[in-house]
């Protein structure tokens, strides 16, 4: 290939291999726990935390990967990608066990998964001179993990927005209730599969199933990566980052429980404002899905949190960094005393450029609660002063 002037190399890569992880959950040995003196014996209480399952095994991984990297145009041009497929095997599940022995359910070694996926990345320099340059990265990423074998049967309970993984669906599968709007005294129904009206006074029986749900989509982005440039000017460089996220759902905030008033309120009422939209009187069905005071109960409220009607697209692009930097010329420094100096300040986790919702939520960091366990990261703010004596 030496013929060819506009490429200076070319790599292709094969590799495949096995990997290993140790359980989390589980244990090979049985777990103890000393508790307080019994008092008729005057001898520690033992209990048995975890029993030993010595069926325990690795969670066990084998990949192959395929990949090629490619140069070009005097390494202006850098070019690399990469396909892979994993299958995995041995993944711990808790599964149902005789209650008989002391415990209703253990972890095993069973649920299976297969992935696949590619990514690549270009990096070049469009700009190249004695006092200018400009140096660009854009890195993309897709990847499905599809469940192919979870050993036990899911019902709606353990189904919706729980996580839980479902056989033949991407791990973050997302199931919800297909919301049939209020009825007449504002509570909330749904439609089965065959659009019949369940409303808010009936229990679902076993009869309602996976079937009667609707997919919404995954919540972990399959598409992902970033953009990076860097500038030059003479001794100034100027650096910017940025990241997007695509492909994934998030579930807007809503209700999850009513105030109610026994000489204090209780409920997280300051984050619920959809309160101010709920139904009212009758009349009000036509233009709310937010269930009213009257006649409230869990089901009411439950199956309008975990709707089709609070589905949103979560596709982001993120300003991640700014970073400035200067560095003196040997010139303008003290001969003898300073070799180097460099000071630069860095601006990170900026926040949001775009956003697919309407709603003004960052769905990566979805606040869903009254507790502060999903915040953003805080904006920060760097200052260097870099010397070599």
């Amino acid at each position: 290939m030496q013929g060819i002037s506009w490429m200076d190399a070319l790599d292709i890569r094969a590799t495949y291999g096995t990997g290993g992880s140790v359980p989390l959950a589980g244990n090979n040995v049985t777990i103890l726990q000393l508790n307080a003196t019994d008092p008729s014996t005057q001898l520690p209480i033992g209990t048995i935390t975890f029993p030993a399952n010595q069926q325990l095994g690795w969670e066990l991984t084998k990949t192959m990967n395929f990949g090629l990297d490619l140069r070009m145009l005097k390494n202006r041009l850098n070019f690399t990608a990469d396909a892979y497929t994993k299958k995995s095997s041995g993944i711990m599940v808790s599964l149902p066990y005789n209650a008989t022995y002391g415990w209703g359910s253990l972890q095993f070694n069973t649920a299976t998964l297969n992935s696949y996926g590619m990514e690549f990345s270009i990096s070049g320099k469009p700009l190249e001179e004695k006092n200018w340059s400009i140096s660009s990265v854009f890195n993309f990423a897709y990847g499905k993990t599809k469940v192919t074998d979870s050993r036990y049967k899911n019902t709606v309970a353990t189904t919706v927005m729980s996580g839980t993984p479902v056989e033949g669906y991407q791990l973050g599968a997302t199931f919800v209730y297909r919301s049939a709007g209020l009825d007449d005294k504002g509570q909330t129904q749904i439609y089965d599969r065959n659009n019949k009206i369940i409303n808010n006074t009936t229990a679902l029986t076993s009869a309602f199933d996976i079937k009667d749900l609707k997919y919404v989509g995954i919540r972990v982005a399959p598409y992902h990566g970033g953009f990076f440039n860097n500038f030059r000017y003479k001794s100034f460089d100027l650096g910017v980052q940025m990241t997007y996220y695509m492909g994934h759902i998030f579930m807007k905030p809503a209700v999850t429980n009513y105030p109610n008033f026994q000489g204090t309120y209780y409920g997280s009422l300051g984050r619920q404002k959809a309160l101010a939209d709920r139904w009212r009187e009758p009349g009000d069905e036509a233009t709310t899905d937010v269930p009213g005071l009257s006649n409230v109960n869990f089901n009411s409220i439950n199956r309008y949190a975990n709707s089709d009607k609070l589905v949103r697209d979560a596709d982001n692009i993120r300003l991640q960094q700014i970073s400035l930097g200067y560095n003196f010329p040997q010139q303008l420094l003290p001969k003898a005393v300073i070799k180097s100096l460099n000071i630069s300040a860095n601006a990170r986790n900026l926040g949001i450029l775009w956003r697919a919702n309407k709603d003004g939520i960052d769905p990566e960091y979805v606040n869903a609660s009254a507790n502060y366990s999903s915040l953003p990261p805080v904006t920060s703010f760097l200052f260097n002063i870099n010397a070599t004596f």
